[in-house]
């Protein structure tokens, strides 16, 4: 009889929705997020930054609509991050190692004028289930760089090697 409701959710207010996330990944993996992890999750709902209690927010922004420039939803997108958590970095995540939502541009700006050897793991805003490693290096001539290992998802390296032994192998360490 109310079926109406479920063909056209009403839209919420984008802080009660970031408040359930963060709420979804404490209860799920036991570490909510913090304000600038609910920040960039607003960002990629949004595609702006925004003012949280200004905001109201679709439900088929939230899990039909593809994000833009991309084959998959915010909702499959979040939840192969929690995925990846639960199942492979689950104790990195706990001890709040891994940084994890950061936009590329956020991650240039984080990393800039830090001293060789600093790193930052993020999730891949492009792959899902993927985690992201760049870290600054400084060549033989001077020059400082910001290497990224491009994100891998969880049914390749991940299974197969931990990605801080992975970052040992490579030849700029």
């Amino acid at each position: 009889q109310n079926l109406a409701f479920f063909n056209n959710p009403p839209s919420v207010p984008l802080s009660q929705l970031l408040e359930v996330l963060s709420w979804q990944f404490s209860s799920y993996i036991g570490r909510g997020l913090n304000a600038d992890q609910l920040g960039m999750l607003a960002e990629k709902l949004t595609g702006q930054q925004v003012i949280y209690s200004d905001c109201q927010l679709s439900w088929s922004k939230f899990c039909k609509e593809h994000l833009p420039g991309k084959s998959f939803t915010f909702w499959v997108w979040l939840e192969a991050i929690l995925e990846l958590i639960k199942k492979h970095i689950l104790p990195l995540w706990i001890d709040g190692c891994i940084m994890g939502f950061v936009s590329k541009e956020k991650e240039r700006v984080l990393l800039k004028d830090k001293m060789p050897g600093t790193f930052l793991l993020r999730f891949s805003e492009s792959n899902l289930g993927g985690i992201t490693f760049t870290w600054v290096y400084k060549s033989e001539s001077g020059a400082t760089y910001q290497i990224r290992l491009e994100a891998w998802g969880v049914c390749h390296h991940c299974q197969q090697l931990c990605c801080l032994h992975r970052r040992r192998d490579l030849p700029f360490c």
